[in-house]
């Protein structure tokens, strides 16, 4: 093709491609800053797999050539689509800039026969190519979660963008993942970070359970499970269509912020977070801890809920009281409401769990059960959990000082103390809370923020001891000594 791939293409084709031609690593999100030429790198890989339809077997060259080959690159938006499309009609063409870039600096030259592809539209509606053995390639949008491409059976898919897809988690999961499964294709994730967003939590899942290939600086990283996690930032790019004095007037003119996610693809918190300095927050999460929620004899737990039986998210978390840290030991989160038969009988099986743990040595385990009891359905659930005791109740709609108290609360609790220790503690995995945490504002129209209330609420009775006392302020040395059952 004529074209010398820079440091971030190097990095990112090398990463989920193997010189046998085959597929390195089937499943890869590609973390890119602005500027490091990854729509190039999104043509390049779509161009090489379709017209040397990789994954069918070449033992026998009819069957090769017979063989149906579909590839779909996606992004939110139509055009964002297209963008690899035109990328790769002016490769196809020899006229591409990194092409004129490649034979003037580097003496190379394109030698593709144009005659290998045809561009033409699909379906009569999206634009797209069809190279000489039938390999096809289309281009389209995530729309209504990824609504075009159901029914579809893909040899490959690219997602460019993907930070910007409001319903990331769907349209990987139930969309472009189950157009895979016959075929065990490549799905490519790629996109600039847009802030603490679905994007960021996928990005964190992979991290959280892959470990850095020696000998990149921390740039790729590869899951146990298949997945490859793969960075790239500007100065990637220099010499390669980016002059260094380029990159440094951005260093020198841009804000701090619009740097740091730009020029070397970080995730950053909004502008008006609450949980603030991100670096002291993220102390609080912490690497292996266990999760399995086992109820042990003679702890004491708080449980909280904020639950839902209508509309949004159910949430609740349970601490352990016991010692002088709060440590959360178990999450429960439903991405759809639950029904109220359904969510009542949890709560009381829960308080169950918690409250039962008992052998000879240690004694009986207690806990005490939170919940948001704002509004009509708070009110309900109330009614609802008569025999479940003790109990408390937390209602937001009074004032909002209640609410704020709760989330001042939460913050102390999550920001260290003089010697680097928070009083909360949650394990790193997770993320989804994290995530919440870091993008949660006081104006919280429009954000999720049920696991912060769920974990405000716990905090908020773990500070007062199980006292009950509304008058108490933050005191995060407070422990179950003072608890009423002690």
């Amino acid at each position: 093709m004529g074209v010398k791939l820079n440091r971030a293409q190097r990095r990112w084709i090398n990463t989920i491609t193997s010189s046998d031609g085959t597929w390195r690593s089937k499943l890869s999100v590609h973390v890119s800053a602005n500027q490091t030429g990854k729509s190039l790198g999104v043509a390049l890989i779509v161009l090489w797999a379709c017209v040397y339809k990789i994954g069918v077997p070449t033992d026998d060259p009819v069957r090769w050539y017979d063989a149906p080959y579909n590839w779909y690159h996606v992004a939110p938006e139509q055009q964002q689509a297209y963008i690899p499309l035109g990328d790769i009609r002016q490769l196809v063409k020899g006229a591409h800039l990194a092409q004129e870039i490649g034979a003037k600096k580097f003496g190379l030259k394109c030698h593709f026969p144009e005659s290998l592809v045809r561009f033409e539209k699909h379906e009569h509606y999206y634009d797209g190519l069809t190279t000489l053995a039938g390999a096809t390639a289309q281009f389209r949008t995530t729309a209504d979660k990824a609504a075009s491409l159901q029914g579809r059976r893909a040899a490959g898919i690219s997602f460019d963008e993907a930070a910007f897809e409001d319903h990331l988690t769907a349209v990987i999961n139930e969309a472009l993942m189950m157009r895979l499964i016959s075929t065990g294709g490549p799905l490519i994730v790629v996109s600039t970070p847009d802030g603490m967003n679905a994007y960021y939590e996928l990005v964190e899942n992979i991290r959280l359970r892959a470990e850095v290939v020696p000998d990149t600086d921390g740039m790729v990283w590869i899951s146990h499970d298949g997945w490859a996690l793969v960075y790239s930032v500007v100065s990637d790019n220099e010499g390669y269509g980016l002059e260094s004095t380029e990159i440094e007037r951005m260093e020198r003119d841009l804000d701090p912020a619009t740097k740091e996610q730009q020029l070397r693809g970080a995730f950053l918190e909004p502008s008006d977070a609450f949980f603030l300095p991100i670096t002291d927050i993220l102390k609080a999460f912490k690497p292996g801890m266990d999760l399995d929620g086992t109820a042990l004899p003679g702890h004491v737990y708080i449980i909280f809920w904020d639950p839902s039986v209508s509309m949004d998210p159910t949430a609740g978390y349970v601490l352990d009281v016991t010692g002088k840290r709060w440590k959360v030991v178990r999450e429960i989160y439903y991405r759809t409401p639950r029904g109220i038969n359904s969510l009542i009988p949890e709560m009381y099986g829960q308080h169950q769990m918690y409250g039962t743990a008992e052998n000879e040595f240690m004694g009986q385990s207690k806990v005490l059960t939170g919940y948001d009891e704002t509004g009509f359905g708070g009110k309900i659930i109330g009614q609802s959990l008569a025999g479940l005791t003790p109990k408390r109740g937390l209602d937001f709609a009074g004032t909002s000082k209640t609410k704020l108290d709760v989330l001042m609360n939460l913050k102390a609790a999550l920001l260290p103390d003089k010697d680097g220790n928070t009083q909360l503690e949650i394990p790193e995995e997770l993320v989804g809370l994290k995530r919440e945490i870091l993008n949660y504002r006081l104006v919280d129209k429009d954000i999720q923020q049920d696991r912060v209330m769920a974990l405000g609420g716990a905090a908020w009775l773990a500070a007062r001891g199980f006292s009950g006392k509304t008058s108490a302020a933050f005191d995060p040395s407070a422990s179950v000594a003072r608890s009423m059952w002690r």
